[in-house]
């Protein structure tokens, strides 16, 4: 993309990000390199340099990414959401902001999550006494399902198309506690927080339960 950053800094700074995600891009870097940085896209090929900047154009960039996003835990963390509309849908997507200092300057990370409803059912994840189990969960009114196994055997995923399952039904009102969100999931209330802290999972778990706990 071009970077003309004597015209709009506010557009082109999302402008760059829209570029990112049309591109398959799910992660954005700008590595600290001589007087400036190099932008680059990790995509499922890995990462693909986009373009060097000059000094000054990530501290250009950066100021907009501040002033349209939200803190998360301190300055260097923080959460951007972004809009667009076209003729078949609306695409939203929400942006993780990192910023390390490190020996050769700054260096900023943008995670970037799409707003998707994840198109696997229950039944494209499990089968037989399995499937059936998972749907009788899920049309309980209270209880609690424990998912462990090891790295990669599927849990963040099972829990996902169990959550969108229930968004997507439209009769409850579904939220998730999360130390951080894997995907941004349609319909889905998602709440990032530390959840070794005791005292803000607390008031987060009293928060949800209070605003109407016949339909959670």
């Amino acid at each position: 993309m071009e970077m003309n950053l004597a015209t709009s800094p506010s557009k082109l700074a999302e402008s760059l990000l829209w570029d990112a995600v049309d591109r398959g891009a799910r992660v954005v870097h700008f590595q600290p390199s001589g007087a400036g940085h190099r932008l680059s896209y990790r995509t499922d090929r890995g990462l693909d340099e986009v373009v060097e900047l000059g000094k000054g154009a990530l501290e250009t960039l950066d100021e907009q990414w501040r002033k349209s996003s939200t803190r998360v835990r301190s300055d260097d963390h923080r959460h951007l959401f972004l809009e667009r509309q076209s003729e078949e849908k609306t695409e939203r997507v929400q942006v993780r902001y990192q910023s390390l200092q490190t020996l050769l300057g700054r260096r900023l990370t943008l995670r970037l999550l799409r707003e998707e409803s994840t198109s696997l059912t229950i039944d494209d994840i499990a089968s037989g006494d399995d499937a059936e189990r998972l749907h009788r969960l899920c049309d309980e009114s209270h209880g609690l399902v424990l998912l462990a196994g090891r790295g990669g055997s599927g849990k963040t995923t099972t829990a996902y198309v169990c959550l969108s399952e229930l968004a997507q039904r439209g009769d409850r009102v579904v939220f998730s506690i999360e130390e951080m969100a894997g995907y941004y999931l349609s319909g889905v209330n998602q709440i990032e927080l530390d959840t070794g802290d005791e005292a803000a999972y607390r008031e987060a778990f009293s928060a949800i339960y209070e605003s109407d706990p016949d339909v959670l």
